[in-house]
């Protein structure tokens, strides 16, 4: 919600789309997307390459740090409505429906598995 603003995150929330990779770094869901003709091993490699020069414990406090801004004063609120309504939902018949249509849209299965 913070990231898109509440408008487009209930867009997005309602109507469950799948959006483009574009679309994810546009809207700051992602942080690079690869590029067509690369192949991922090379562009994830590429990707790290800056982050595997870090020490540990200064990734570490980077994580921490940008854990408690994501956080903010509001985030114990917004988590308590958050995991009261996903227990709900999560339940209900229709998840398991929309979970097996979906399945079936990607891969033509449509079936959970036990």
């Amino acid at each position: 919600m913070r990231l898109v603003g509440p408008a487009r995150a209930l867009r997005l929330l309602t109507r469950a789309e799948f959006i483009e990779g574009s679309l994810a770094f546009e809207l700051g869901l992602a942080d690079a997307v690869c590029p067509e003709g690369t192949t991922f091993a090379d562009f994830i490699t590429d990707f790290l390459r800056p982050v595997r020069t870090r020490k540990p414990q200064v990734m570490r406090a980077f994580k921490a740090i940008t854990r408690a801004g994501r956080a903010g004063p509001e985030h114990a609120a917004a988590r308590e409505l958050e995991s009261a309504h996903l227990v709900e939902t999560w339940l209900h018949p229709d998840h398991w429906a929309a979970h097996d249509a979906t399945l079936a849209r990607i891969s033509g299965r449509g079936e959970r598995q036990p």
